[in-house]
């Protein structure tokens, strides 16, 4: 979850320009209404059913981009008591863990941050149906859907989150390599995360990584073969494995660096323009568990920003 917790961290929202995913949601003030209940239970509702996350009430939105604060909402008229009575009692069961923040504007209304657990059941909203968040819309769940979100405490939950070594933004520096200029090698680090009570002893990771991104070293990753991806991408593979014991096991709430040593990689500038993307696909198998995530490289100039599952630069583009 991302640390929002007052004004400026709202603020450095839009100043960074952090797009709306399949975890963090804006909505402007006027969504908090009276008449507007059961779409504010429908959309915490499916957050809690998938993964988890965010909902900035107050914050307006353009092509999923934050476009600023807006006016806020009146603390006389909605309150966090009346946020909190809303959700629950149109929701069943309770949401546990549910978050509602106020943060002052200093206009005399309020920005609201809801804060969505993953939960470890399924909530239904009144009208009798399970809503699930899916990138950018909440779709109503199939059956299978509801059964595995019920099975969530029996089963891992495995998460593969990718990081530069500053976090999500890099800046390329490019000098001469043979006779094409590319630029200096980066790392790509991978933290692997269970958002299950159940522990994952066993695991395989495959990370792809289109091969317009030259590969410099494997670090202490196992390089495997050239291969197309589900989208029929060429990329090349990395693969990391788990046995515990005698490694450690996954559990929730801790994000384990996969390997000491992370990918090297190497971008040519003829693969740069004004604005570029790169796929990145994770393959993840446990025991009980199963996934794959879309990741793509946001490329402005040099400046390189990772984009992870459910924003609308990793989404499917085919």
């Amino acid at each position: 979850m991302l640390k929002l917790e007052t004004l400026a961290d709202l603020q450095s929202l839009h100043s960074n320009a952090v797009v709306e995913s399949s975890t963090l949601e804006y909505k402007a003030s006027p969504a908090v209404d009276q008449k507007n209940k059961d779409e504010i239970t429908k959309d915490v509702s499916a957050m809690a059913n998938a993964e988890g996350g965010q909902i900035i009430y107050g914050m307006t939105e353009a092509n999923h981009l934050p476009a600023g604060l807006d006016a806020g909402v009146d603390p006389k008229v909605f309150d966090g008591l009346w946020f909190e009575q809303v959700i629950q009692q149109n929701v069943s069961p309770r949401i546990e863990g549910l978050k509602i923040l106020l943060i002052h504007l200093g206009t005399g209304n309020n920005a609201i941050v809801v804060t969505v657990p993953q939960s470890t059941t399924v909530h239904q909203v009144k009208a009798g149906l399970y809503y699930r968040r899916r990138n950018f819309r909440n779709d109503i769940m199939a059956d299978y859907e509801i059964r595995e979100a019920m099975n969530r405490n029996r089963n891992p939950e495995l998460f593969v989150r990718l990081k530069f070594d500053n976090g999500d933004r890099h800046t390329l520096v490019f000098g001469e390599v043979g006779e094409a200029p590319t630029s200096q090698p980066f790392n790509l680090k991978a933290y692997i995360e269970n958002t299950s009570a159940q522990p994952a002893f066993h695991a395989v990771v495959d990370i792809g990584i289109v091969t317009k991104i030259t590969p410099k070293s494997a670090g202490s990753f196992k390089s495997a073969l050239l291969a197309n991806n589900d989208r029929n991408v060429p990329m090349n593979w990395f693969q990391w494995t788990l046995v515990s014991p005698p490694a450690l096991p996954v559990f929730r709430e801790l994000s384990l660096l996969m390997t000491p040593e992370p990918i090297k990689l190497s971008v040519p500038k003829s693969e740069l323009g004004s604005q570029g993307l790169f796929d990145i696909t994770i393959k993840i198998s446990a025991p009980g568990f199963s996934g794959i995530q879309h990741w793509a490289i946001l490329s402005r100039g040099p400046v390189m920003t990772l984009c992870p599952p459910g924003s609308p630069y990793a989404a499917d583009r085919g």
